[in-house]
């Protein structure tokens, strides 16, 4: 089973994850289980990125965010 329960997921990570979950058991051929497992933590490193960075999952170049380092 994947980390996330359905209940704590929005209404888009919901379809992120099943949609996810669907190529790699169809098309990788992963059984359902562990391609619903990893969809789940796919989703939570999503998640997890979006809170340290403040920019929605995505990770930016300095030379984007403006967080260049003085040297």
């Amino acid at each position: 089973m994947h980390p996330l329960k359905s209940k704590d997921l929005s209404m888009n990570e919901r379809e992120q994850l099943d949609e996810r979950a669907a190529i790699l058991e169809f098309d990788a051929g992963w059984p359902k289980v562990i391609a619903e497992s990893e969809a789940g933590r796919a989703i939570a490193r999503q998640r997890w990125l979006r809170d340290q960075d403040g920019h929605g999952g995505w990770i930016l170049p300095p030379s984007i965010t403006g967080h260049i380092e003085p040297g």
